[in-house]
């Protein structure tokens, strides 16, 4: 299982989402969850990954253990 996260705040400039269209049976739609939530999730299922896009500077003053850094 692959998570992605990112940080910031809605800047109001993209419309909201409220649904997407997905046409392979195998792929499911994204959910936005909480930091919390996130946290929670990967403590249930040692399969999900959470990868830190930030810098290699940016992950080291801290994140969230078990996340994997891709600059």
């Amino acid at each position: 299982t692959l998570g992605l996260a990112a940080c910031g705040g809605d800047d109001g400039a993209s419309p909201a989402a409220d649904s997407i269209a997905v046409t392979d049976a195998t792929v499911r739609p994204l959910s936005v969850i909480t930091a919390a939530q996130g946290v929670a999730l990967m403590g249930a299922d040692p399969s999900i990954v959470l990868i830190d896009v930030r810098t290699p500077e940016e992950y080291q003053q801290g994140h969230i253990e078990g996340a994997v850094n891709h600059d």
